[in-house]
Order: structure tokens, then sequence, then C-alpha cells
């Protein structure tokens, strides 16, 4: 059973450490030189600029606030990684990437989770809430959009394009 564990460790470093060379990567290509400007997933600290600062909050308060309009509480363990995960989809610049392999071992590693089950069974716990909240009083949330409760990357897929679509439209 401990080399299971061991096994599983080694694996999610590899994920992690794969993960953190691409960010490196696409933020060390002067080909896109717009999209290291646009670089939100890093933690603000002092090495970066005031403009880079700045960006990064407006970047913290829109997701938060598109995942207040869904009705996601704070309360819920699933919000801070549901942040986490848009943060991951906003800096690869795609929807074409496996939550279950790619997403949820990073973040369960990065919080120290028990494992990417974890991760997914929080996440899909605030979007159940999010949705009784909605089927016990309708219009408090925006759930209505989906007319379903949506599966974990539908969910997070839409709320990293609702940030994408509203970010484009304060940086352009």
């Amino acid at each position: 059973m401990d080399g299971a564990i061991l096994k599983t460790n080694d694996l999610l470093r590899d994920i992690a450490a794969q993960l953190s060379e691409i960010n490196r990567k696409s933020a060390d290509n002067t080909n896109f030189t717009r999209r290291k400007e646009l670089l939100y997933g890093i933690e603000a600290g002092t090495h970066m600029t005031r403009l880079e600062r700045q960006r990064f909050m407006v970047f913290s308060v829109t997701i938060r606030n598109v995942l207040g309009e869904f009705g996601i509480h704070t309360c819920n363990k699933g919000y801070v990684l549901m942040i986490e995960a848009v943060k991951i989809i906003y800096d690869l610049n795609t929807i074409d990437i496996s939550f279950s392999n790619d997403i949820y071992p990073y973040i369960a590693l990065k919080y120290g989770l028990s494992g990417q089950k974890a991760v997914g069974h929080s996440i899909r716990n605030a979007i159940k809430a999010a949705y009784r909240d909605h089927q016990r009083q309708p219009g408090c949330n925006r759930m209505s959009i989906f007319g379903y409760r949506p599966a974990n990357k539908e969910f997070v897929l839409y709320v990293a394009d609702e940030v994408w679509k509203r970010m484009s439209e304060q940086v352009d």
C-alpha cells in the first residue's frame, strides 16, 4: 500500500513539474509578449511590476465576481479549487485539457489534498450547492443558463470563458 502511495506522489510531482515547465516556457517565449503580460496564474509578489500586480488583482476579482454570480459561496472548499482551475486554463490558453489527468493532480499537490478525487469532489459539491440554491429560489444566481446541473469541466470552462471575455474587454 505504501508503494502505491509513493508512486502516486511521484506521479503528482511529475505532473506538477510538467505544468510548471509549460507555464515557464510560455512566460519565457518572446514571440508571445502579449501573452506574457497576461499571465495571471502566478502569485502576486514583490517581483511583479505595479501594472502586473494591478492586472493580477483585476483578474482575481473578476474570477470571484463570476463565481459569485453563479452562487458559488466562499465557504465551499471547491471555491478556491475552482479559482485555481480557472487560472490554469487561463494560463495555458486552452480548453483541450484533461481535468482528471492534468488539472486535478496539480491542484491536489498544491493544496495538499489526498488526491485528484478530493479535488473533483469538492468542486462538484460547490456546483451542486449553487444549483440547489437556484432550484429553491429561481433567479438567485445564473445557473439557469445551463438548465441542468453542469459537470465540473463544463462549468469551469464556462467560467474561464466568461473571465476571458471580461478580461479582454478590460485589457483592450
